[in-house]
Formats: C-alpha cells, sequence, structure tokens
C-alpha cells in the first residue's frame, strides 16, 4: 500500500529502541518500569493478572502513561494506564478501546488500524477510515512511521489473508517480538485522533 501524500519524510522519526518516538507534536519514551495489573484483556476474558510495560506519552499540555499489558492467560494489548494530566476525555481509554495483539502465523502479529473519533459525550467511537484518513487524525504518515519500524501495513485480507466481512480493513502485521510497533500503532489511532478532536 503506498503512503498518503502531505505527510513527507521529516515527520517520521521512529527509533525502534524506544528511548523516544515523536509523532508530530506527541512525544512517546518507554517509563522504563513494570507494574502488576488485574482486570479483563481486549478479548474480554475477565480476573487476569498480569504485567504491564509503562509508556509515557506527552503534548506541550499534557502528559498521560500508556500500558503494554501482559496477561496470564497469553493475551496482550495496549490500553490506557494513568490519564495523568491529559484532558477528562480520555478517560474511556482506561475501560475500552483497548488494541489488541493478534497472533498470525509463525512468531508474527498484527493489530488492527481502527480510528477512535470522538462520538456523543466525547465517548470514542472506533472507525474503519482510509489511511490517508489515518494519518490526517494522526498528523503524521502511520503507513511510513509503522514501516519504519518493520512492520507491514495493509489489508487484513492481505496480509493475515483474512476472508470474513472484516477482511478490508486495514491492519499493521510484525514480528511478535517488536511489540513497540503495537504501542506506536495505539498512540496513532486512538490517543493522536482524540488529542486532535477528530469527530465521527
Amino acid at each position: 500500500m503506498g503512503s498518503p501524500t502531505g505527510f513527507g519524510a521529516a515527520k517520521v522519526y521512529a527509533k525502534v529502541a524506544m528511548k523516544e518516538i515523536i509523532l508530530d507534536d506527541l512525544h512517546l519514551v518507554s517509563a522504563g518500569r513494570t507494574v502488576r495489573v488485574t482486570g479483563q484483556s481486549a478479548t474480554k476474558a475477565p480476573d487476569l493478572r498480569g504485567t504491564a510495560e509503562l509508556f509515557g506519552v506527552r503534548s506541550r499540555a499534557w502528559e498521560m502513561t500508556i500500558a503494554l499489558n501482559h496477561w496470564n492467560n497469553g493475551d496482550r494489548d495496549i490500553a490506557l494506564h494513568d490519564r495523568g494530566t491529559a484532558p477528562q476525555r480520555f478517560d474511556s481509554f482506561r475501560r475500552s478501546r483497548r488494541l489488541g495483539l493478534t497472533p498470525v502465523g509463525a512468531n508474527q502479529c498484527s493489530v488492527e488500524l481502527m480510528q477512535a473519533q470522538m462520538g456523543e459525550n466525547e465517548h470514542p467511537t472506533l472507525r474503519k477510515v482510509e489511511l490517508a484518513e489515518l494519518s490526517r487524525g494522526a498528523s503524521c504518515d502511520v503507513t511510513a512511521v509503522l514501516t519504519k519500524m518493520g512492520a507491514e501495513v495493509g489489508t487484513r485480507a492481505l496480509l493475515i489473508a483474512d476472508t470474513s466481512k472484516h477482511r478490508s480493513r486495514y491492519c499493521a502485521r510484525f514480528p511478535c517480538h517488536a511489540a513497540e510497533v503495537a504501542v506506536v500503532a495505539y498512540v496513532l489511532t486512538r490517543i493522536a485522533p482524540f488529542h486532535h478532536q477528530i469527530r465521527a
């Protein structure tokens, strides 16, 4: 899939080491710590225990913490851990709109690239949008950022051989050990469009 125009290479600063990733006006960095968590995973499996790798996200006006959760049933997902000083509208991400990592094939994982848009009462609604619209919501070239990190970006039909009614949705496929791709995808598809107040 080609990258949308209008977002130059200067806006792609992905560093695989996760020391810091700059996504237009959002900065993502590893917090360097892990905490214990309980709850349910993105697949709705309840009463789980696990550990969470923490990452800081900051804009010019606020800071928050997101988590890569490793659950004891093998599930992994990304969610908001602490809203910090971010606007109250982000609170919904603690309870919903997690981004799950789905194993596909040998040592490969995928995440869906659905965009969180502001719905009624500022609640996040996930929408299938074209790659160019994903990039507008993130204010950077989503395909270029994820590709630079070693992911493939395309439809579910193309990348994971999906034949279901969801086959036209976009996803990113990457080695399962490179979970930082999923963390970046979460910021690009959840946090960034809400930060830019993209409305449904």
